[in-house]
């Protein structure tokens, strides 16, 4: 279908993982048999029913995709897109790929975006997360103290605009 569709004009193809039904070794396969038969660019776009939207569009890039659909704190239809804020990270820090994004506005911009649609993230969540760099255990805050913050965090809190804080507390509803 791509090859016949790049002979008649097609200027992109465009996979949709409408449904989040893909597994990440299944869109490499796809992406890497399209790019076997056609040079046209290709553009993913993932929904994240499974948790795999942006593993998904990691595997679409890695394998040869040349877009990706992406958005501010995964927002979307269903359960959401990829998460901008969780591919630029994976891709920059995992994949050795710049991407030219400021990531260092990335908490500010998840902010704005929960302000304006009224959708909170879970505190839980990766990268933006108010969670993400709250240490609790003693070997956390020991490892941080003693110099060597990489044996519990990812990365400096501030490559995405976060602060690093100790201790916290969820929510207990007793209802």
């Amino acid at each position: 279908i791509a090859a016949v569709a790049a002979e008649l004009g097609a200027g992109r193809i465009v996979i949709y993982d409408s449904v989040g039904t893909m597994l990440p070794w299944q869109m490499s396969e796809l992406i890497t048999a399209l790019r076997r038969v056609t040079a046209l660019p290709i553009l993913v776009h993932c929904h994240n029913d499974h948790g795999l939207a942006a593993a998904n569009t990691l595997a679409a890039l890695t394998a040869g995709a040349s877009a990706a659909d992406v958005a501010v704190n995964g927002l979307g239809g269903r359960a959401g897109n990829a998460a901008l804020e969780e591919v630029a990270m994976a891709l920059e820090r995992l994949c050795g790929q710049a991407t030219g994004l400021d990531t260092g506005g990335l908490r500010r911009l998840s902010t704005f975006v929960e302000t304006m649609t009224g959708l909170k993230n879970s505190p839980l969540k990766p990268i933006v997360g108010r969670y993400c760099f709250a240490h609790v255990p003693v070997m956390h805050v020991r490892c941080i103290a003693g110099g060597n913050p990489e044996a519990f965090e990812p990365f400096d809190p501030h490559l995405v605009g976060a602060e690093r804080s100790y201790g916290f507390c969820l929510p207990v509803d007793y209802s």
